[in-house]
């Protein structure tokens, strides 16, 4: 089913409105699990984990690249900053990077890719302590500021849309002599499965 969303047909007459969507933001919650081995000191940290995360990312468009087919529009690359909340078994996460986007214009067929490269702090079983992070993630993307519904006014400001992706993420923390971790989830922006509903939407196409 998330294949042939990612495929959904879109209207011949939808075009997509490439200026003002230069700037972009959406917030998302996700949910996942995976496994941590922390260390093999006295308080050993390892075993399955679950996590739950609330995030938000701003980007900007950094250039497009033409796309023989046509289809879809131009390929986008965006880049901006990201950070989110994270809970779970036994620890508590602030994290902070840069998540780089690649999709396209009008109706990204092929789905949308995302790296989010940072780190963060935050408590594991009471232990206080620094860790990178390394997210890499897939899915679709909707944003109805691409697709002529903004007036002139909104298009100055940062077009809010959905995400729904799958993830995966790695944490490093240098202090600990084993450290590390690995999570698979689900991100998504809860409006994202609110009316009004089209496959045009859910496949990250126009929205109507």
């Amino acid at each position: 089913m998330f294949v042939a969303l990612v495929f959904a047909p879109r209207e011949a007459s939808a075009q997509p409105v490439e200026d003002g969507t230069s700037a972009e933001w959406t917030y998302w919650l996700g949910a996942g699990g995976g496994y941590r081995k922390a260390y093999s000191g006295p308080t050993a940290l390892d075993g399955r984990i679950g996590v739950f995360s609330v995030g938000a990312e701003f980007t900007v468009r950094l250039g497009t690249l033409a796309n023989p087919s046509g289809y879809g529009g131009s390929y986008e690359w965006r880049l901006g900053p990201w950070t989110q909340t994270c809970l779970g078994s036994a620890f508590g996460l602030q994290e902070a990077g840069l998540i780089l986007t690649f999709t396209q214009v009008d109706h990204a067929q092929w789905g949308t890719f995302d790296v989010r490269a940072g780190g963060g702090y935050g408590v594991v079983d009471g232990i206080a302590m620094p860790h990178l992070t390394l997210t890499a993630s897939g899915g679709v993307r909707s944003f109805w500021g691409r697709y002529g519904n903004r007036r002139d006014l909104l298009k100055m400001l940062p077009a809010f849309g959905s995400v729904m992706r799958l993830y995966g993420t790695t944490r490093l923390r240098p202090e600990l002599s084993s450290p590390w971790e690995v999570t698979f989830g689900l991100e998504v922006e809860p409006t994202f499965l609110l009316p009004p509903y089209s496959w045009g939407r859910l496949g990250g196409a126009h929205p109507w």
